[in-house]
C-alpha cells in the first residue's frame, strides 16, 4: 500500500462537478455513483490520475464525463489520463469482488 498523502478532497471535486458524488474508495481507487467510472491516484507521481470507465456505460455519458472530468482535473492542476475500460465480478461464496481492466 502506497503511503503517501493523496489529494482525495480535490478529487472529491473534480467528480462532483459531472453530477455525480463518489460511491466508494479504497487505498488508491475512487469510484464514482453506480460505477460508472473509477479513477485511481498514479503510484509515482500525484498530478496524474487515472480514469477507467465501466465498460457498460453509454457511450455518450462517457464522452460527457471525460469531458468534464479532464477539464476539471486541468483546472487544479492534475492530468487525466483515459485508461481504458473495466468490469467488476463478485464471487458469489464469499461476496469478495474483483476489478478487471480491459
Amino acid at each position: 500500500m502506497n503511503t503517501n498523502v493523496r489529494p482525495f478532497d480535490k478529487v472529491k471535486d473534480i467528480i462532483n462537478k459531472t453530477g455525480l458524488d463518489i460511491s466508494y474508495y479504497y487505498d488508491d481507487l475512487i469510484f464514482s455513483d453506480h460505477s460508472l467510472f473509477i479513477i485511481q491516484f498514479h503510484d509515482k507521481d500525484p498530478e496524474i490520475l487515472k480514469l477507467f470507465f465501466n465498460k457498460d456505460c453509454e457511450f455518450d455519458k462517457k464522452i460527457k464525463f471525460k469531458d468534464i472530468l479532464c477539464k476539471e482535473s486541468e483546472k487544479l492542476g492534475f492530468l487525466m489520463l483515459d485508461e481504458g475500460t473495466f468490469y467488476i465480478t463478485e464471487n458469489p461464496e464469499n461476496r469478495e469482488i474483483s476489478i478487471h481492466y480491459e
